[in-house]
């Protein structure tokens, strides 16, 4: 095996260097597309869930807005309901307290 790498002609030792440095120069082309693409790949997924947070929030907001509102038409309708429950309420945090 060491006779044969001896007998190697110098033009087959280039051809051999050159093919390396191709090599070398692919692999590092093909490990910065793949830094790109996992870079555009983040960007996207973080895009997507801020897109999500933001539907959500408005969701919650329509929600708290809803409830609201039937809040005030229930107790608008019912107003002695809204003394009653204030009294039952007062009169347990003050029995609570006071024992």
């Amino acid at each position: 095996m060491a006779a044969s790498n001896a007998n190697k002609d110098p033009a087959d030792l280039d051809q051999i260097r050159a093919d390396l440095d191709a090599l070398r120069k692919d692999v590092k082309s093909l490990v910065d597309h793949i830094g790109e693409a996992s870079s555009e790949g983040a960007k996207s997924a973080r895009k997507a869930a801020k897109d999500g947070i933001e539907q959500a929030g408005s969701r919650i907001e329509e929600a708290y807005e809803s409830g609201r509102d039937t809040l005030r038409t229930e107790l608008n309708r019912n107003p002695l309901l809204v003394v009653g429950g204030s009294f039952l309420v007062g009169l347990l945090i003050g029995r609570t307290l006071f024992r």
